[in-house]
């Protein structure tokens, strides 16, 4: 007989667009052909998402609306966690009683009522909330919404302690197991690394034409990390900087647009992006914080030439061996001036292939996941 399970989703898991999605996505797999008759429940921002790729490996798929917006406000909760409160969620959860995992804090509303009805739940981690909201909060410009990321930050923090408290949590680095037990040592927590499929490699050989930077700029910590390589690296060079946002909607007031050698584009679809990243000469990675695993870099060792990290961007990975380390100004700008003209090599080209697929853990052995929903 299958065994059942629910998995949680704060979003739809395929496409597998950053590190999140492609662990759960992986879990699906592992889960899948353990024998496991997985129900799938996940959160859409109201668009018409696209599930047939999941069918396969779920038995039943629930799609609930978020509340964007000032539906989804609460004084009681952080925004993230009760714009993903819709009723039915529960309902479907309580119509099954199984172990249930939930994929972030964010898909956590209903726990609690779980927990009364003694569920056996699971909380996968990638990075600590509370710890990624106050790194945002760091980098908001207007007072208002840093007031508006102090208030998540808070609410946040207090909802973690609570719920790693009436969970298992599975942290996906070892970092995080330290930052909770510093706020929450009673929580239950176990070291799960993080399942990434090694991608498909198609570096092409040679130099490219500029240096590259991407990332979702409604975000302010990736847009802020746009604007300090404008400011601080690129404003007075002559090397040209290509800056992706890929968020869905564009972000005002962008400086850039009058340097001639600096360029920004909006929205790139997903094979626009691969080819950016492609014709790159540097792809520069560098990030505000180090929690959680940030699925860049995978992208950026896919198809790029040389990737210039920070210690932040590096830190959860284990991928050192494939990347120049750079931190601050003096020594990102030294990394762009040696590695601008060097040409990246077959012989660099295979070492990417072998590092991505030693240091990238694509599943975890059954018995794991026996032990852990025994």
């Amino acid at each position: 007989m299958n065994k059942l399970i629910h998995i949680v989703c704060p979003a739809v898991p395929y496409p597998a667009s950053n590190g999140d999605l492609a662990d759960t996505y992986r879990q699906l797999i592992q889960l899948h052909h353990a024998g496991y008759d997985i129900i799938l429940h996940c959160f859409t921002n109201g668009r018409q998402e696209e599930t047939g790729h999941l069918g396969p490996l779920t038995s039943r798929i629930y799609l609930y609306e978020r509340n964007m917006g000032h539906k989804g406000i609460s004084f009681l909760h952080p925004y993230c966690i009760s714009s993903r409160s819709d009723p039915r969620l529960l309902k479907n959860l309580l119509l099954v009683k199984c172990p249930v995992i939930f994929q972030g804090i964010a898909s956590t509303f209903f726990l609690p009522d779980l927990a009364r009805e003694q569920y056996k739940i699971f909380i996968r981690l990638n990075g600590v909330a509370s710890a990624v909201s106050r790194s945002g909060m760091d980098c908001e410009k207007s007072v208002f919404r840093k007031l508006l990321a102090f208030q998540e930050t808070r609410l946040t923090r207090k909802w973690e302690i609570a719920a790693c408290k009436q969970a298992i949590v599975l942290a996906g680095n070892r970092e995080d197991i330290y930052l909770l037990k510093d706020f929450c040592q009673d929580a239950r927590i176990r070291w799960m690394p993080l399942m990434v499929d090694p991608p498909q490699v198609s570096i092409e050989p040679g130099n490219g034409m500029y240096c590259f930077y991407f990332g979702d700029f409604s975000n302010p910590e990736n847009e802020q990390m746009a604007r300090w390589l404008f400011e601080k690296i690129f404003r007075n060079s002559t090397i040209p900087l290509v800056l992706a946002d890929t968020g869905s909607e564009p972000v005002p007031d962008q400086p850039y647009h009058h340097e001639s050698n600096v360029c920004i584009i909006a929205q790139p679809t997903a094979s626009a992006l691969e080819e950016l990243i492609r014709k790159a000469q540097l792809v520069l990675l560098p990030r505000c914080h180090g929690h959680g695993f940030d699925n860049r870099i995978v992208q950026a060792l896919a198809s790029g030439r040389h990737c210039v990290v920070n210690r932040e961007m590096l830190n959860p990975t284990g991928l050192g061996d494939l990347v120049v380390m750079a931190n601050g100004c003096d020594s990102i700008r030294a990394a762009v001036s040696e590695y601008y003209s060097k040409p990246f090599t077959a012989k660099d080209i295979e070492a990417r292939k072998c590092g991505l697929a030693e240091n990238l853990r694509t599943g975890l052995p059954e018995m794991v996941f026996d032990e852990l929903l025994a």
